[in-house]
C-alpha cells in the first residue's frame, strides 16, 4: 500500500479548490508575463500571458475543481475564457467605479483593485458553477442522452428533440 493511499481523503471545499488553482494561475501570467516581456512587446506578452494562465486555470479546474463535469473539452474551454473576460470585465467596472466616486478608494487605489478582484472572482466561480461546468450538464446533457436513447433503442427522430 502506498504512502497515498493511507493517508485519509480530505474534502477540500470546492471553492477552496477554486482559490487555489486561481491562485496558481496567477503565477503561471506573472511567470509567462516576467519571461515573455524579455524577448516580446509588452501588449504581445501580456495577451500570451493571459492567455497561458486562463488555459492553465481552465485544465485545472477541469480536472480538480469541477471533476464530474463532462462537457465537451473545446466547448467548455471556450465557456471557460468567455467567463473568465467576463470576470475581468466585472474586476475592472467595480475597482473603476470605486475609484472615481468614492475618495476613499481614490486614495487607497489598491484597496480599490482588491475589491474589484473579489467581484471578479465571485463571478467568475458563479459562471463556472452555473454555465462552464454545471454539474450534471444541464440541457446539452440531456439533449444529448435522448439523442442517445433514441438511436439505441431503434426510433427515429424527427424534428426538434425537447
Amino acid at each position: 500500500m502506498s504512502l497515498l493511499q493511507s493517508c485519509p481523503q480530505v474534502a477540500v471545499p470546492r471553492v477552496l479548490r477554486f482559490v487555489l488553482v486561481g491562485g496558481s494561475g496567477m503565477a503561471v501570467d506573472l511567470g509567462l508575463f516576467t519571461c515573455l516581456g524579455l524577448v516580446l512587446p509588452l501588449g504581445v506578452a501580456r495577451a500570451v500571458a493571459i492567455w497561458g494562465a486562463m488555459t492553465w486555470n481552465y485544465l485545472l479546474n477541469r480536472r480538480f475543481t469541477f471533476a464530474a463535469c463532462g462537457e465537451a473539452p473545446l466547448w467548455q474551454y471556450a465557456l471557460f475564457c468567455l467567463s473568465c473576460s467576463a470576470g475581468a470585465g466585472m474586476n475592472w467596472c467595480v475597482s473603476m467605479g470605486l475609484c472615481r466616486t468614492t475618495e476613499l478608494f481614490q486614495e487607497w487605489l489598491a484597496l480599490a483593485a482588491a475589491v474589484g478582484a473579489v467581484a471578479g472572482f465571485l463571478f467568475n466561480y458563479l459562471l463556472c458553477c452555473k454555465v462552464v461546468f454545471r454539474s450534471g450538464g444541464g440541457e446539452a446533457a440531456s439533449w444529448r442522452e435522448r439523442v442517445k436513447h433514441a438511436h439505441s433503442s431503434g426510433h427515429r427522430t424527427a424534428g426538434k428533440i425537447g
